[in-house]
């Protein structure tokens, strides 16, 4: 097999191992939130669950928020794996898939590509400007309490903010974005309105 023949063999098992990773778990999860809802999707990366999103709650505006190549540089880091095409996957190639998602949506749904820090991009909408956001970036601690402080002010009072990845094993190398949300919630008046088996979740504020 040639060269060119065995990269594009990994690049399609890595793309299986993606969309399996967000299949039917992540879809019927989606559908707890508002359709043609102003929502944003934060960690994009190759846009396989920004296809979900327009499927089942066909949002009438929604926002994919991402770093891409601002964050990791022209290939995303080998020690993810399948995900990454254990580190052959190019940030650009990530980005054109996304993009091919966006050009087959529906024309109801308004879809914007934002690239850079997903923090300085939401600081430029205004207080109460989303419905809902999905949140799927870092899983890190600092990242996390970072991000929810900011998607407080930036969904409506009624909103949700909704991600991926809680993990309660505390040896889990993502297990501080769950204690961020834990903390965040206790702190600030919110609460967890669902959690399922495959570390979805979704909080809203307390009497809302």
């Amino acid at each position: 097999m040639s060269v060119i023949g065995v990269r594009s063999k990994r690049l399609l098992i890595a793309n299986r191992v993606y969309r399996s990773a967000c299949g039917p778990r992540r879809w019927h999860f989606l559908l707890g939130l508002p359709a043609g809802a102003v929502c944003a999707e934060i960690g994009v990366f190759r846009g396989e669950f920004t296809r979900s999103i327009l499927e089942v709650t066909k949002p009438g505006e929604l926002h994919l928020i991402d770093a891409w190549w601002e964050r990791y540089g022209d290939h995303y880091p080998a020690e993810w794996g399948a995900f990454s095409d254990y580190g052959r996957l190019s940030t650009r190639r990530a980005y054109d898939d996304a993009a091919k998602v966006v050009a087959a949506a529906p024309p109801s749904s308004r879809v914007t590509t934002h690239v850079g820090d997903d923090c300085e991009i939401l600081e430029t909408f205004a207080d109460g400007y989303f419905d809902w956001v999905y949140l799927d970036t870092s899983h890190q601690y600092e990242d996390t309490v970072r991000e929810l402080d900011l998607l407080s002010r930036k969904v409506k009072p009624d909103g949700f903010i909704a991600g991926d990845d809680w993990w309660d094993d505390p040896r889990h190398v993502w297990a501080g974005a769950g204690v961020a949300i834990d903390e965040f919630c206790l702190a600030n008046g919110w609460r967890v309105d669902r959690r399922d088996v495959f570390t979805q979740w979704r909080i809203s504020r307390r009497g809302s």
